[in-house]
């Protein structure tokens, strides 16, 4: 008799994710609650937009999540290239800047999904934004119900 978590492993896309973030921390938190959301990803980290682009330019991921102030490209010029290349995955930004979330929130008028994270935040925000953006939980234990 098979795995259970193996069958279901085989069967799940692995999903693509960029993180922007230039805080080492943080690219640790968004790894540990990744993994407790999917079983199979491949996480692509970078600690500058100029990176980033590069990155996002030679093949679009599932999910972009990305921290609005970091060095290279800053967040609104990636918005703003985003918007231009017709993109259709989700981003999630996450800033200490609570202001921020209104204008980031605005692009979604010009096609972006775009959810908001105000730092510091919980997991369950993270995974409301993972569910409302990307998808349930490969783990059911996790899947949030409408808030």
């Amino acid at each position: 008799m098979g795995d259970k978590t193996s069958e279901a492993k085989s069967t799940m896309p692995k999903r693509r994710i960029i993180l922007i973030e230039d805080e080492p921390v943080m690219w640790e938190i968004f790894e540990i609650w990744l993994r407790q959301w999917f079983l199979d990803f491949e996480l692509l980290k970078f600690d500058d937009g100029d990176k980033a682009w590069t990155e996002l330019s030679r093949q679009e991921p599932d999910l972009l999540i990305m921290d609005w102030e970091h060095p290279g490209m800053h967040g609104r010029e990636i918005f703003e290239k985003l918007v231009e290349k017709k993109v259709k995955f989700p981003l999630i930004v996450s800033s200490g800047m609570v202001k921020l979330e209104s204008g980031v929130t605005s692009f979604t008028t010009f096609g972006l999904k775009v959810g908001f994270l105000s730092k510091p935040f919980k997991k369950e925000q993270f995974w409301r934004q993972l569910s409302e953006y990307i998808g349930p939980s490969d783990f059911p234990k996790n899947n949030l119900s409408p808030a």
